[in-house]
């Protein structure tokens, strides 16, 4: 209690926190942001981007001399990526993360604690209801390569965002799907750079299905009522921590950082960001607020693992789904 103490007393000093994020845009960002500094009378200042090149940015910034940001959050997958180029640390002591009884599952993700959870979520596809009918969506996804799924499939690009590449690596171990298939449902697909895009896509109607990472990327399309839900299927639908928040090395405001990411896991912070982006938390005091097209009951799960995860990271990294889906 009393080092704690002490890491609130000195984040006062430095004021505020500045982190890079995928997950705060616009209202949600402004909603936390306003919460925090309610809570702590600490600033937020945000600076907003996809994961992998935030990612090169911070490696940028750090050939030049420079630390903007102290956190940084984005997918596991990506934070993994973090932690293997070197840009991570541990978190350090956290009222919030200590205590076990809080939570269904730890947020604490790898055994270092460089990489902390804020949240759960399911890896399915999702369709839009408009354009296809009850009966009409695919019970498999080996479906997809029949002719009359092309260029209504949304595939984010697997070079810029780890969804497509977790579908990948646990599908192809778990759910009876192999390399070939990939390379087929890639003459089949359109691509879009990143997940929030994917889900406007599917959202507006231009495609009939999306891969993307489900509820979180989806949680704003949903609540504004977009006709778009998620589906089962026959391989499996995998359930995962996500999205994730690290510490970054050398951070500016290392102790801003942690009073940020120890109010984050209280029951106020994941209440206030899980109710803002339409998600469910891992803590046992906070309500699921996954629309309920968002919600599904899988007759197969798929559980990611820490072990996946940093496999998958190894995979994003090398683009190895990239070449395997764009070469001739």
């Amino acid at each position: 209690e009393a080092a704690w103490a002490k890491v609130v007393g000195t984040a006062k000093r430095e004021g505020k926190v500045t982190i890079y994020s995928w997950a705060l845009t616009g209202d949600i960002g402004i909603k936390v942001g306003e919460a925090f500094r309610s809570r702590t009378g600490l600033g937020l200042e945000t600076i907003i981007g996809t994961g992998a090149p935030l990612i090169e940015r911070i490696k940028a910034e750090r050939r030049a001399g420079i630390q903007v940001a102290s956190v940084f959050d984005s997918s596991v997958v990506l934070l993994y990526q973090a932690k293997i180029e070197g840009l991570t640390q541990a978190v350090g002591y956290l009222p919030n993360v200590a205590d076990q009884t809080a939570w269904q599952k730890s947020p604490q993700v790898d055994p270092e604690a460089n990489l902390i959870s804020m949240g759960q979520a399911w890896q399915s596809p999702w369709v839009n209801t408009k354009l296809l009918k009850p009966g009409e969506e695919p019970r498999s996804l080996k479906e997809l390569l029949q002719p009359r799924w092309k260029g209504k499939i949304d595939f984010t690009d697997p070079d810029t965002t780890p969804s497509p590449v977790r579908m990948f690596y646990y599908l192809t171990r778990y759910g009876g799907l192999d390399e070939s298939y990939f390379r087929e449902l890639a003459r089949q697909v359109v691509f879009s750079p990143n997940n929030r895009l994917s889900g406007d896509r599917l959202a507006r109607g231009e495609v009939s299905l999306a891969f993307v990472q489900s509820t979180t990327a989806m949680g704003p399309f949903t609540q504004e009522g977009a006709p778009v839900k998620a589906i089962d299927v026959e391989e499996g639908v995998i359930a995962m921590q996500s999205p994730g928040v690290t510490l970054l090395n050398g951070a500016p405001q290392p102790n801003a950082a942690r009073v940020y990411i120890n109010w984050l896991l209280s029951q106020e912070g994941q209440t206030v960001y899980h109710k803002s982006v339409g998600t469910a938390s891992s803590r046992r005091d906070v309500p699921n607020f996954e629309h309920p097209s968002a919600q599904l009951s899988p007759k197969r799960t798929i559980w990611a693992t820490p072990e996946g995860e940093l496999e998958v990271a190894k995979i994003q990294r090398d683009r190895v789904l990239k070449r395997l889906m764009t070469e001739k």
